[in-house]
């Protein structure tokens, strides 16, 4: 029987954040939408799961401090990665030390991980990154700099809001 899944939704200042996981750590995260169905929509599927107003408390303030364009290191936060492939597993591992305000490109994370010839790999394994932000494949772009692809709900276009807020906060 599988651990017990929680799910919290907060508000911050882009709009709704939801929170899924269980005591290994965090399973899912939907950056910003307008309402709480269409929160729920893109983090429940799948999941038996009950609202936990205090999951991870220390998480969602760090969230919403991020929104404000605060400086957050998400690091400490668990990840609960369970169906992840290994190499999935080790391309997040290695996107996850991205400091804020740094960008990588998606070969050098291939070379980082130890596969030099698989940045197309990289780019399919940051696609199914189910935790967007804490494990920030926001800020893996492509060798000319451009934005690349983004899997949040969003798209590119919140990709580029959230680079452009570290770049903000990187300047003050």
């Amino acid at each position: 029987m599988g651990e017990q899944e929680s799910y919290v939704i907060i508000s911050t200042e882009w709009g709704l954040v939801g929170l899924l996981g269980n005591k290994k750590g965090l399973r899912r995260l939907i950056l910003p939408l307008p309402s709480v169905e269409q929160v729920e929509h893109h983090l429940l599927g799948g999941f038996c799961t009950h609202i936990e107003p205090g999951f991870y408390r220390p998480l969602q303030q760090a969230i919403v401090d991020y929104f404000r364009g605060e400086p957050v290191d998400f690091s400490p936060y668990k990840v609960c990665l369970d169906g992840a492939s290994d190499f999935t597993r080790r391309i997040l591992k290695v996107c996850r030390a991205i400091e804020y305000g740094r960008t990588s490109t998606y070969s050098q994370l291939a070379v980082f991980a130890g596969v030099p010839r698989a940045a197309r790999a990289v780019g399919r394994a940051l696609a199914v990154n189910p935790v967007p932000l804490v494990i920030p494949c926001h800020r893996v772009l492509r060798m000319d700099g451009s934005l690349g692809g983004f899997s949040a709900v969003q798209g590119t276009a919140l990709k580029e809001k959230m680079l452009q807020l570290e770049s903000d906060a990187a300047l003050v």
